[in-house]
């Protein structure tokens, strides 16, 4: 099973990009946060288009680290989608999902700090130590995560997620 990508927006795509505008105004009406709430509930798709953050953040990672290099940025955001794919995300439960996620998003912070240290050239002794632990901090998180994932496959856990009206239970 092949992982499903965020279907583009629904019909009424142009109305919802009204709705947002209107609803991201600096005082905005509570009518139209109302009118967005009640979009997004008639239209999830819209809501996971937009409002995935894990996404956003690679996307924001990748194109602020690679600026000047817009193809080599397109090139690791296609290999974060291969590590997706190889640690069974489109065959993952929900919550399992999430870790594949954070998984992924440690991979790609802890290499574009060493890529960021790596590439400033000469460091003062501080500067030096500031790196050190942002490299530190970010292996730490991505070696967590990883070891989350394999605590949670090892385990077999059953999760219930309750979503609505609508109970799932999953492992």
């Amino acid at each position: 099973m092949k992982e499903q990508a965020v279907k583009a927006p629904t019909p009424k795509g142009k109305e919802f990009v009204e709705l947002l505008r209107q609803a991201d105004k600096p005082h905005a009406k509570p009518e139209a946060l109302e009118e967005l709430r009640s979009h997004l509930a008639q239209h999830p798709l819209d809501a996971a288009q937009m409002g995935d953050l894990v996404r956003i953040l690679q996307y924001n990672l990748t194109t602020t680290t690679f600026a000047n290099n817009k193809g080599i940025g397109v090139t690791v955001g296609a290999h974060c989608r291969n590590l997706r794919s190889d640690l069974g995300h489109a065959e993952a439960s929900p919550l399992e999902r999430m870790l594949i996620e954070n998984i992924v998003v440690c991979w790609l912070r802890l290499y574009t700090v060493e890529l960021t240290y790596d590439t400033a050239g000469g460091h003062s002794l501080a500067q030096g130590a500031h790196w050190e632990r942002r490299l530190t901090l970010s292996h730490h998180r991505y070696l967590k995560a990883i070891e989350t994932l394999a605590r949670f496959r090892k385990l077999g856990v059953n999760v219930q997620i309750n979503v609505g009206n609508q109970q799932v239970i999953t492992r």
